[in-house]
């Protein structure tokens, strides 16, 4: 009984605690005889004033404009072109070290011929006359081609900067063609004004900026024209699109199609095929007046850039069908080619 007492005094009376860093500390009460006392768990809560925060330091305080030189100027010394003295001077002393490396080869050969010569004085085998040949027939040799490799340097580095010349050459020659043959579609283009300008001229006199002002006045007045008829033209396709729904359900059955088919080919303009409409609209699951709307304006779209990329690169074949020379239009289309 004493020593369960004793034990139990022992336990009730112990202290818990943790590391002062920590947040909490646990400091049980004694225990009553039955046991029925709960333990209770203090705080201490660390003042804001006692805590070091970690300094973070981020790269974004430096200036990036800064940063952004500085990698560029490492760059240019990487990237840039050698000097005429850096190259003879890297090539001195790659001569040098050459010169030098071929000395030790020497050193080398010697040492072996002699070691050769004083075995086969001690030794007389025949196995020992074969190390002594091999050394003294190939040496020489090696010394010799490493000689002219040497001389020969300079010559190779010479064959390489003529052919990174000719290859720049060729690059400035290719570009320079094509740049001559865009005059020359120019020239060709202001010659076929010329005739009309000069009649111009003999009527109004000559006053150039008169002159200029009319002919930028008609500039803009065939670019206006060409926009009305391209209006025009996509306005009777889209009448005719929508004229097809005839029982007004919104929807499209095959005779609707069929009839717009038929519509379509007898439109002059259209830049597409009956056939590829067709096509593209069956791929749609809702065949609706909304969805041949749709589908109508993409394939217009489409065929028309492909008319103007064919005009600009003077191809011949445009689209299916070929679209009037007063519907292509003198404006910039979205990927930025000009007519």
């Amino acid at each position: 009984m004493t020593d369960s007492s004793q034990e139990k005094e022992s336990t009730t009376n112990m202290r818990f605690e943790l590391n002062p860093q920590t947040m909490f500390s646990w400091t049980p009460k004694s225990l009553s005889p039955t046991g029925s006392q709960p333990s209770m768990l203090s705080e201490s809560l660390i003042d804001d004033d006692d805590v070091e925060l970690p300094v973070i330091e981020s790269s974004l305080e430096d200036d990036p404009a800064a940063e952004l030189d500085n990698k560029l100027d490492q760059l240019n010394i990487l990237c840039r072109d050698e000097t005429t003295e850096e190259r003879h001077e890297r090539l001195k002393n790659q001569e040098k070290w050459d010169r030098l490396v071929l000395f030790g080869y020497t050193c080398f050969v010697a040492a072996s011929v002699l070691c050769n010569v004083f075995a086969m004085i001690v030794y007389n085998m025949g196995i020992i006359e074969i190390a002594f040949m091999i050394p003294l027939i190939t040496g020489p040799v090696v010394i010799h081609q490493r000689e002219g490799l040497i001389k020969c340097r300079k010559k190779r580095e010479w064959i390489a900067d003529l052919r990174n010349e000719t290859k720049r050459i060729k690059q400035l020659n290719d570009q320079l063609e094509l740049n001559i043959g865009a005059l020359q579609k120019e020239v060709e283009r202001l010659k076929v004004f010329e005739d009309k300008l000069k009649v111009i001229v003999e009527k109004q006199g000559q006053d150039v900026s008169v002159t200029r002002a009319l002919v930028i006045e008609n500039r803009k007045i065939n670019e206006t024209k060409k926009q009305l008829a391209e209006a025009l033209a996509f306005e009777n396709l889209l009448r005719s699109v929508l004229r097809t729904d005839t029982d007004g359900d919104h929807f499209i059955g095959d005779s609707e199609l069929n009839l717009l088919a038929y519509r379509l080919e007898q439109i002059e303009g259209v830049p597409f095929t009956a056939q590829e409409l067709c096509t593209r609209f069956n791929r749609w699951t809702t065949k609706n007046l909304r969805t041949l709307v749709d589908c109508v304006r993409t394939l217009y779209i489409e065929k028309r850039r492909e008319q103007v990329l064919a005009k600009a690169t003077k191809q011949t074949e445009r689209s299916p069908r070929n679209l009037g020379a007063h519907l292509l239009w003198n404006d910039k289309l979205g990927y930025g080619v000009k007519v």
